[in-house]
């Protein structure tokens, strides 16, 4: 198939037009030369022997005219010297009798010894050449190399036969001979070559098909993607069909577009290899989903190279691409948010409806693509005149920053407008709008409701900080002037007035229990609660409430239990606030426990905290209770029990302050377990 392709190779135009140049020439000095050959010739034939017997009485004129003729002999001879290529003539025997100087020059001998010699020739069978001219009467050609000084020189040789009776003369015949230098040509065919077959790799390794017809629409020229593409037998397109049975093959494999009137079809595709002049471009729908760009380009005398691509996958894509568009054109223009990108010179490259609702512009003024500064200035008769200056130089940096960044709009006509800048990754930028006029009137309106309740919460607890003040000073004196009494130290007391002054004494005691909860509720919701950490003896801690958990525990006629396992670290922790939350549990506990039963307290080490557990055994309360057990005013349902509320929820409010945590585990009918835990000293 190469040597197919190298036949349709060509010189380039200024190759050929100095070949041509080069040949006439050599032909016109060929040509010249046989004319004084033929001359020198005619001269020595017997009509000019009796020109010269009449013309003997004249000796004058026999002399001038022999004088021109010896003057234009020399001037032929002296002009064919001048010729840069060999020349000879041969006699009958195929000896040279004429030579000119290249000729000398390229053999390297004198003119008289080569017309005197039979073996001074350019080549070895020279004469064996120019024996075929003159046996067969035709010129002969041929390519020979030739040693001109010192190197190969590749010459074309040629013998022409010279019989002496078309000139009307009986002087024996011979051959005239030249060698033209070849090798600029040489190069230039080497040239051309490798010029073909680097075309030849070039079409083999494209992806797309090319074959190549020549002007009697013979398939001269294929490569593999031809064979592929098509799925044609190799072999068969190796016998260069015609481009009209490949058509044919082609309408059976049906790799042609469907065609109503497929005789027409194929007639004007045949059309192409006398009409076209320029080249074309079609596209084929081929029934298999196939498309393909078929181009067409004149080549050489009358052919066609036919090129075809697959655009299948890039067909597709833009088909996908065009899809994705439509979807986002739909997304977008249903979208609650204004959506507007700008592209890296600043212009607007796409929009929505709510866009240009939202800011009131012109629809014919989006669609030309205006710059952002076009857009500011309609813009700006919504926005506050007063900062539209500084509005439109952060709106230029917000643009350029290439960062995500979101700012808060206040228009002039009470528009709230959430604006977005996010940076796309082809350098443009993504706008949004979100009108959140409605979100900020709820906001603002939550946070007056807010501010409200945070003013009648803090009326609250001043209140009941003023009152449990109050409060606390006349509840002293009746609790000290009560335990006087009942010590006797007044006066002799009955066991009524006993009881009186006791029950009086019990309730002054709840009630600063009461009080002193209020207080520090109120403390702790106000932040001025401060704990004093120190490091102490679990042990030593519960020692010192053992009179006040007994006692508690009495109420109830229970036993009480302590358990401290060692090893146990000493707790870090604020000592009073931790008595303070076990009494309260256990208070809790006993309400919640039977009678003649056993109240157990555990302290022990665990994931370098220590964990206080109080397990009580009697009524219980269901696990769906135990979610409200520490919030603030939930009472246990328990007919022992008439706290207020506070203290479960000041004991957790006391843990968390320690970054500890507090639960409760209850079943109904089994009893309630506690379990908190505090920092330990660790290391």
């Amino acid at each position: 198939m190469l040597e197919k392709l190298n036949s349709l190779a060509v010189l380039s135009p200024a190759d050929h037009g100095i070949f041509n140049i080069v040949v006439l020439l050599s032909f016109l000095l060929i040509l010249l030369g046989v004319i004084v050959l033929y001359l020198v010739e005619a001269y020595r034939a017997d009509k000019y022997k009796a020109l010269y017997k009449k013309l003997d009485r004249d000796s004058k004129f026999q002399s001038k005219l022999r004088a021109t003729y010896e003057n234009e002999l020399k001037t032929f001879a002296n002009l064919l010297d001048e010729i840069t290529f060999p020349i000879w003539q041969r006699d009958k025997d195929l000896n040279i009798i004429y030579c000119n100087s290249r000729f000398c020059e390229v053999t390297g001998e004198i003119r008289n010894d080569v017309i005197g010699s039979r073996n001074i020739e350019l080549f070895k069978t020279a004469k064996d050449f120019a024996s075929k001219a003159l046996k067969t009467g035709n010129p002969q050609v041929q390519e020979q190399n030739i040693l001109i000084n010192g190197s190969k020189t590749l010459s074309q040789i040629v013998e022409i036969p010279v019989i002496n009776k078309t000139l009307g003369y009986n002087t024996k015949s011979g051959t005239i001979g030249f060698a033209l230098n070849f090798n600029e040509l040489q190069v230039t065919r080497e040239r051309l070559k490798s010029n073909v077959e680097l075309q030849n790799k070039l079409l083999e390794s494209l992806a797309s098909a090319v074959a190549i017809y020549d002007a009697n629409q013979k398939l001269e020229y294929f490569n593999k993607s031809f064979v592929n593409l098509f799925k044609l037998d190799k072999d068969w397109l190796d016998r260069s069909p015609t481009y009209g049975d490949i058509l044919e093959n082609l309408r059976e494999k049906r790799m042609l577009p469907e065609q109503a009137d497929f005789v027409s079809f194929k007639k004007q595709n045949l059309n192409m290899f006398n009409e076209l002049i320029n080249k074309k471009e079609e596209y084929y729908h081929l029934p298999d989903g196939t498309y393909l760009k078929v181009v067409v380009i004149p080549y050489q005398q009358r052919g066609l190279l036919f090129h075809y691509e697959d655009m299948t996958a890039q067909v597709n894509l833009e088909r996908n691409y065009n899809t994705l568009l439509s979807v986002q054109k739909q997304t977008l223009d249903n979208l609650s948010e204004a959506v507007a990108v700008f592209g890296e010179n600043g212009r607007l490259r796409l929009f929505n409806p709510v866009y240009e609702n939202i800011w009131g512009h012109h629809n014919s003024l989006l669609k030309t693509e205006p710059h952002y500064t076009e857009l500011l200035k309609e813009e700006k008769i919504l926005l506050n005149e007063a900062g539209f200056d500084e509005f439109k130089q952060r709106f230029s940096e917000y643009l350029l920053s290439r960062s995500v960044i979101e700012n808060k709009i206040v228009r002039a006509d009470e528009i709230v407008l959430m604006q977005r800048f996010m940076p796309l990754p082809d350098g443009g930028t993504l706008l949004t709008y979100d009108d959140i006029t409605d979100k900020e009137n709820v906001e603002k309106s939550l946070r007056a409701e807010k501010k409200a309740y945070e003013e009648a919460d803090l009326m609250k607890t001043n209140f009941l900080n003023n009152v449990s003040y109050e409060l606390r000073s006349p509840l002293t004196s009746i609790m000290g002037f009560s335990e006087i009494m009942l010590m006797g130290m007044v006066c002799e007391l009955n066991e009524k007035s006993k009881e009186y002054l006791k029950g009086i004494f019990d309730s002054s005691v709840k009630l600063k229990q009461l009080i002193d909860n209020i207080i520090d509720v109120s403390s702790i919701d106000a932040g001025y609660m401060h704990l004093n950490i120190t490091s102490f003896s679990v042990g030593q801690a519960l020692d010192e409430i053992k009179g006040e958990i007994e006692k508690e525990a009495a109420r109830r006629h229970l036993s009480v239990k302590y358990n401290i396992l060692q090893p146990i670290n000493l707790a870090k922790a604020d000592k009073e606030r931790l008595q303070q939350v076990i009494t309260s549990l256990v208070a809790n506990s006993v309400a919640m426990s039977a009678k003649d039963t056993e109240l157990e307290i555990f302290a022990y080490n665990k994931n370098k905290n220590i964990y206080f557990e109080i397990i009580s055994h009697g009524k219980g309360m269901p696990k769906e209770d135990l979610h409200f057990i520490f919030d603030q005013f939930y009472n246990i349902n328990s007919d022992n029990s008439s706290g207020t509320g506070l203290g479960l929820y000041l004991a957790k409010r006391i843990i968390e302050m320690h970054s500890g945590y507090i639960l409760a585990e209850s079943e109904d009918g089994k009893g309630m377990k506690f379990i908190f835990e505090i920092p330990a000293v660790t290391g």
